[in-house]
């Protein structure tokens, strides 16, 4: 049975995870850690994600997943944050596993040009986000705003196609999506609309 988290400070820990939210977006492709408490999240989502997920929803946003536990983890989101759960095409957030076909976010919103605001994030779990090249690593040549000539980060866990996607619906800025990375280590980067991203 899912419980609501008593070991969360719905006040300090949700201004802090949004501040470190914040410097990340400022600084694409710059690792963050976002840990510092306790919580029980079920299977199938990222320990930082979840935190995530407390820092930017509220009942004045929704939230879609597309893992495989799926129903777990909207319970425990809709629990923890009031938000409601909606579908990938409605939802302001959107919470996936790296490995999963970029077709199960297809109709995800990207905004308008009236209204380039009235887009998602997706909140991504991929396995490691290194500085260093390792064995099975996704190689992300960053490079715009917030970052000085080019930035590399390493993504293990996740799949080329969820890139490409990206680099579709991001191809006629202000409209686009921004992207959240977490990995099992607590570690996370942001990948805002504005960035441009190089794959190896």
């Amino acid at each position: 049975m899912l419980n609501r988290e008593s070991h969360y400070d719905e006040v300090f820990d949700a201004q802090l995870h949004f501040r470190i939210i914040l410097d990340a977006m400022a600084k694409p492709g710059i690792i963050k850690t976002i840990d510092g408490v306790k919580i029980n999240p079920p299977q199938g989502i990222h320990h930082a994600s979840s935190l995530i997920g407390f820092a930017l929803l509220n009942a004045d946003t929704c939230f879609s997943s597309v893992q495989l536990n799926q129903k777990e983890i909207a319970e425990y989101l809709l629990l923890n944050t009031g938000a409601p759960f909606v579908t990938e095409a409605s939802a302001d957030f959107i919470f996936m596993d790296g490995m999963q076909p970029a077709e199960l976010i297809a109709s995800i919103k990207f905004g308008t040009l009236e209204y380039p605001e009235n887009s998602a994030t997706i909140i991504i779990d991929v396995e490691e986000i290194s500085d260093s090249m390792n064995e099975g690593s996704l190689s992300l040549i960053l490079s715009g705003p917030g970052i000085e000539n080019q930035h590399r980060v390493f993504i293990k866990g996740m799949g080329e196609q969820i890139i490409s996607f990206r680099s579709e619906v991001n191809a006629e800025y202000p409209l686009g999506i921004d992207m959240i990375l977490t990995d099992l280590n607590n570690r996370m980067i942001c990948i805002p609309r504005t960035s441009k991203i190089v794959h190896e």
